[in-house]
């Protein structure tokens, strides 16, 4: 190989230790996300989370049953805005069904105007769907709940904790989960039962410290955005 190039900065000193001259730019996976926005103050009065249920279907909606199921019982300590960006292979009219027999409601008569395609209301929750929707979403949550792979890995990096609930897979399993929490650091937490997950989620929402440092993590892990051109620049230049 004429060059190394690594995304992440770990792998990058662990080579460089064995001689390796690994060259470290950056995550390209950070690329193109929107900044952190501000949408007037419709979001003020909402604990944020984003529930990313993967691609693969039909895995996706056991993803989205699982998490729906422990969400079911959890006291949220105020209104609650789950984001759920879908995939562009993804029935919306299966994901509501799914939704509404949780005794969801969908809302017909208000809208956030962020892009929902559907909005889903149960006690403190609001759900709101939409697809194609990630990029525009993700920076507005405070805490991720997710069982996918390179996105759970962009919230973390944007300094958005994560909690994941694997299923049967095939895609996304507890091995693979093990192996995510350890790629970034714990700053996505895989739970094991019920309870661990309403009392991590509880701290996370309720702790803006411990949120705030688990966020760190992920930033550190994954890197700043910008990779792309970096790495394209540095390969023009080598190859000339």
């Amino acid at each position: 190989c004429k060059f190394v190039i690594v995304r992440d900065e770990i792998t990058s000193r662990n080579l460089k230790n064995k001689k390796i001259d690994a060259q470290f730019f950056g995550n390209p996976m950070m690329d193109f996300l929107q900044e952190k926005r501000i949408v007037d103050n419709i979001f003020d009065n909402y604990v944020k989370l984003i529930l990313l249920i993967g691609s693969r279907l039909p895995e996706a909606y056991d993803n989205l049953k699982i998490f729906l199921n422990y969400l079911n019982d959890f006291y949220f300590p105020r209104k609650c805005l789950i984001f759920i960006p879908l995939s562009s292979n993804t029935n919306l009219l299966e994901v509501e069904k799914q939704i509404i027999k949780y005794q969801f409601v969908k809302n017909q008569s208000s809208s956030f105007s962020i892009g929902e395609q559907s909005i889903l209301l149960k006690n403190k929750m609001t759900l709101l769907l939409g697809k194609n929707k990630f990029n525009n979403w993700a920076n507005f949550a405070e805490v991720g709940l997710a069982n996918a792979g390179t996105a759970t890995e962009q919230i973390c990096g944007l300094g958005i904790p994560a909690l994941s609930l694997p299923g049967k897979g095939p895609q996304f399993t507890r091995s693979f989960a093990k192996r995510q929490q350890r790629l970034l650091g714990g700053s996505v937490y895989l739970c094991d039962n019920r309870d661990i997950f309403h009392e991590r989620l509880m701290n996370l929402l309720e702790n803006k410290r411990f949120r705030f440092r688990q966020g760190q993590i992920g930033k550190e892990r994954m890197g700043a955005p910008g990779a792309s051109k970096r790495i394209a620049d540095f390969v023009n230049l080598k190859l000339q």
